[in-house]
């Protein structure tokens, strides 16, 4: 019995120390404002406990040592499955300290340096599985009236030597909005919608900055002319066009337009030649234009 005592003795003492050398950690991420007075406070209790558990190791052996009196035998039994039942929970914690990847995937990003203190829910790696990437892109909430789950989505990354595009759909989009910082360096509420990637996605890489384009609306079969070629005529658009070797100016009902070209409704016929350059030297109507 003395030995075993001894033993529970000496376990209090190094679990005494652990608990004292977490309340240092402790209290240098208080003073950092990484953690809470709570926090703190919780580590102070484990080593005042652990304090108290040494001290009635500390007297259990002494009264072992001397002449134990009657009922001595029943207080150690209880103290030692006390320790028993506190190496019992150590044992559980320590096994279950290990985390182990709920599938094969391969580590991305390493969000603490091993030793480190962490608290619960604290991020330690972000895995990912290739072929499986998601797109999120954070949309103003005004704009958000044109997205929905399912709607294409086109993706472009732009690479050093050429752009390549990928499809996509919106998978999930965010119940709030939340605070972001623009490109102008303002403070924005934007809201965050996943996009899922289609088709081989082997070339890209995750963290990667990528251009997002949802369609809204498509229409097919539809002329379309560079926007460089539209002009305003009598509060009507209207494009330049060549018919029998002259310039005229042909009145047009515009459609979906994009960056760089719009849809013409009305106005124009396929074959129609238009001339993309409204500043053209001598550009009039009647001018001849050499074809």
């Amino acid at each position: 019995q003395v030995a075993q005592q001894q033993l529970a003795l000496e376990l209090a003492q190094e679990q005494l120390k652990a608990a004292q050398e977490d309340y240092q950690r402790t209290e240098v991420l208080y003073e950092a404002g990484v953690i809470s007075q709570a926090t703190l406070d919780e580590a102070a209790r484990a080593v005042k406990q652990l304090g108290l558990l040494l001290a009635q190791q500390e007297q259990g052996l002494k009264l072992l040592l001397e002449d134990p009196p009657e009922g001595t035998k029943e207080q150690f039994a209880g103290l030692q499955a006390s320790i028993r039942a506190q190496i019992d929970l150590l044992e559980y914690q320590k096994e279950n300290a290990k985390l182990t990847a709920p599938d094969e995937a391969t580590v991305g990003t390493i969000h603490v340096k091993e030793g480190a203190v962490v608290m619960p829910g604290t991020p330690l790696l972000s895995l990912f599985r290739p072929g499986e990437y998601e797109v999120e892109v954070f949309v103003l909430p005004e704009d958000l009236v044109y997205v929905e789950l399912g709607q294409e989505v086109r993706v472009t990354y732009k690479g050093l030597s050429r752009d390549e595009e990928f499809s996509g759909t919106v998978k999930r989009i965010a119940a709030a909005a939340e605070e972001r910082i623009s490109t102008l360096g303002l403070v924005e509420q934007r809201v965050k919608v996943t996009i899922g990637l289609t088709g081989e996605v082997s070339r890209l890489r995750p963290g990667y900055a990528m251009d997002v384009t949802f369609i809204t609306r498509r229409e097919e079969g539809r002329l379309v002319v560079p926007k460089t070629a539209l002009f305003n005529y009598e509060g009507q658009s209207a494009v330049w066009v060549v018919r029998q070797g002259k310039a005229e100016i042909q009145p047009v009902e515009k459609g979906l337009e994009t960056d760089d070209e719009v849809a013409v409704v009305s106005g124009l016929t396929e074959g129609d030649l238009v001339i993309r350059n409204t500043r053209l030297a001598g550009l009039k109507e009647g001018a001849r234009i050499a074809q």
